[in-house]
């Protein structure tokens, strides 16, 4: 079951369909937003008119990128993503709600960075009309860890 606010974002990208708006979905962790983030997004936007963007909640990332993440929790990288031009919705959800979600919202597009690379996304062409890759991270939040890491060190 989903929550109210999960339950509003799904109205509003109802709404967005039922005026043709071509729905977009972005995916991701956003942890530590970097242009890498913004360049991600800028160009899913141009695939369609109403870009939402699924992130992972505090505990999804942790499971993916290890105990000590995330660095940024939900609810300020969903408010970050949101004063982005060009983002139109955020939902947090868990790991295990993402197929439903993808589902439910039946984007015209699903996108992810080109770093993830092809072969990683054709199963989720069932999920979207088409699966896109786009824009290109010249960092991720990992190296910019690691290289806070590096030159303030662990203990600083």
């Amino acid at each position: 079951m989903w929550c109210t606010q999960i339950e509003a974002s799904l109205q509003r990208i109802a709404e967005a369909k039922q005026k043709n708006l071509r729905v977009v979905v972005a995916s991701g962790c956003f942890d530590i937003l970097h242009v890498g983030h913004i360049r991600y997004l800028r160009e899913a936007k141009k695939l369609g008119d109403y870009l939402v963007v699924f992130i992972s909640d505090d505990a999804s990332v942790k499971m993916i990128k290890g105990c000590r993440r995330p660095i940024i929790p939900e609810q300020e990288r969903k408010e970050m993503l949101m004063a982005i031009k060009g983002v139109d919705d955020v939902i947090i959800h868990r790991q295990n709600d993402f197929i439903s979600l993808l589902r439910e919202t039946y984007p015209a597009f699903f996108v992810k960075g080109k770093d993830y690379g092809e072969g990683n996304f054709r199963w989720l062409e069932s999920y979207a009309e088409q699966v896109a890759l786009v824009g290109y991270a010249p960092t991720s939040t990992s190296q910019i860890i690691n290289k806070c890491l590096d030159h303030y060190g662990e203990g600083s």
